[in-house]
């Protein structure tokens, strides 16, 4: 809500600072309590669920926040918007509760976590924070993350700019087509969360089905690089919607690994861990996109976004061996 007061670029930027920090602990939060609640057969699907949370938000601000914009300026879409957040902190608050404590959780239910708990008891449950990074699955699934992700924050970030500078889109035509692309990673999430469950339910193992589709998902984000040469707006959004659905896919898996790979006690701070490495690489994605694109054009960045999962593929699956 602070970004409605800001009056310089720097200003601005402190904020969006302030905005990721307190956004960034949703998603360990999130793996922590999906990986407390579920069987492994269920995981990927919660996490794919509760992910899809935020796309589901990516579908709605482009024409709440243009509407807002335009009826009364920028200022009041931050200040409507960001107050949306506390709603949710509420909400949370008050329904949120681990399985041991919560009132309406069945005997029977409980008896299944706990058999899947120990059925995946794991040693080094109080290991060090810094020990963490020992283990290769950790450096699997940061160094994947660092270099997967940032295909979803170009898309997140950089849609509406290329829309407006490549596409000739107006704001008003951007708040009616941008999006579109993510309601197809709302799909993507709970595609790929069934997919790997399903895996799981026929037989194969938890990692191997996770991996499964993660590895067909990097290979359909390929996608975005014809996206980028067709003369058609029309097709360019649909090949961009192929690409974030199959990015959603990919991530409703890599979010659930910690828990597959790690004993409760550190899920979190492993998926704390890859959320940095996502972070980071975004962070320098979006630098080099901005120089690239004043320089050249939008063609090599979607280029690298199409090609980067497979590199981050082909590490996860390093990574994830020999558990």
């Amino acid at each position: 809500m602070l970004h409605a007061a800001a009056n310089s670029a720097f200003a601005l930027g402190g904020c969006r600072f302030l905005l990721g920090l307190g956004e960034a602990g949703n998603w360990p939060g999130g793996v922590k309590a999906v990986a407390e609640w579920f069987p492994p057969k269920e995981r990927a699907f919660a996490v794919g669920f509760f992910n899809a949370g935020s796309t589901t938000g990516a579908v709605i601000a482009p024409p709440l926040v243009t509407w807002i914009a335009l009826q009364f300026g920028w200022r009041p879409a931050f200040v409507l918007t960001g107050a949306l957040g506390f709603a949710w902190l509420a909400a949370w608050l008050l329904l949120y509760r681990a399985p041991e404590h919560h009132p309406r959780i069945t005997a029977e239910e409980l008896a299944c976590l706990r058999a899947a708990r120990n059925a995946e008891e794991r040693p080094a449950e109080s290991a060090r924070w810094r020990d963490l990074f020992r283990y290769r699955q950790t450096w699997g699934l940061v160094l994947g993350r660092m270099l997967a992700d940032p295909v979803w924050w170009f898309y997140v970030f950089w849609l509406p700019e290329y829309l407006k500078r490549e596409r000739g889109f107006s704001l008003a035509m951007i708040g009616l087509f941008a999006w579109i692309p993510f309601l197809a990673a709302d799909l993507g999430n709970l595609a790929g969360g069934w997919m790997s469950g399903r895996l799981i339910r026929r037989g194969r193992p938890v990692v191997r089905a996770r991996t499964a589709v993660m590895c067909a998902s990097a290979a359909a984000m390929l996608c975005g690089i014809p996206a980028v040469l067709v003369e058609g707006s029309a097709a360019a959004v649909a090949l961009i919607s192929c690409t974030t659905f199959a990015y959603s896919a990919w991530a409703a898996n890599i979010l659930s690994l910690p828990a597959d790979l790690f004993p409760q006690g550190v899920v979190a701070s492993v998926s704390g861990l890859s959320g940095t490495g996502a972070a980071l690489g975004g962070m320098i994605f979006t630098l080099i996109t901005g120089a690239v694109v004043d320089r050249f054009s939008y063609v090599p960045i979607f280029a690298a976004a199409g090609l980067m999962p497979l590199v981050a593929a082909s590490i996860v699956v390093w990574g994830v061996r020999g558990r």
